[in-house]
This record gives structure tokens, sequence and C-alpha cells, in this order.
């Protein structure tokens, strides 16, 4: 048994990136390459959160 993609399931086999995908993810990462999108993101990870309570909890302005 082994481990990652299996070839005969399609399911789970993953495409190679290419030019347009390596594009695509660097703007996502781009996007997230601050602190305090990241603190967002990781206090958002614990659930739904309204946007004055998660702008305490990551002390910043509701903005």
């Amino acid at each position: 048994m082994g481990h990652g993609a299996d070839d005969k399931n399609p399911a789970t086999a993953r495409e190679r990136l290419d030019a347009a995908g390596a594009t695509d993810v660097a703007a996502t990462l781009q996007a997230l390459a601050t602190p305090s999108r990241l603190y967002i993101l990781a206090r958002l990870q614990e659930g739904p959160c309204a946007v004055g309570d998660l702008a305490e909890a990551v002390g910043m302005e509701a903005s």
C-alpha cells in the first residue's frame, strides 16, 4: 500500500502545475502574504465570527 496519488484512480490523481496555474497560485499566496491576513484566517479556522468580534480577536479595526 503506497501513499500519494493513485494513477489508477482519477479521483486521487493530481494534475501538474502549468504556467497559468502557477500564476493563479502565486496571486493567492501574495494576497495572503501579510501577517494580519494570516492571523484573520487562523482565527476563522476556529469557526464563524462576527466582524466586530474578529477585529477584537486579531487586534485590528473593523474596516
